[in-house]
């Protein structure tokens, strides 16, 4: 099977390419970070702002 051979032989010749694939997975993995982050920060402040309505008791015993 030759088809890992090719990608190392591209990545050996160019590399600019495998520059590129890191540079991708980084952008990837901030915008992942800043995209859960914002999730995060949107759950704490309807934590914050939303009352409960009903009683709550035994509740998360």
């Amino acid at each position: 099977m030759s088809c890992g051979r090719v990608m190392t032989d591209r990545t050996e010749k160019a590399p600019g390419f495998r520059n590129a694939m890191y540079a991708l997975i980084g952008v990837l993995f901030i915008a992942y970070i800043g995209m859960k982050a914002w999730h995060i920060s949107l759950a704490l402040e309807v934590w914050k702002t939303q009352p409960i309505a009903g009683p709550t008791d035994g509740a998360a015993k």
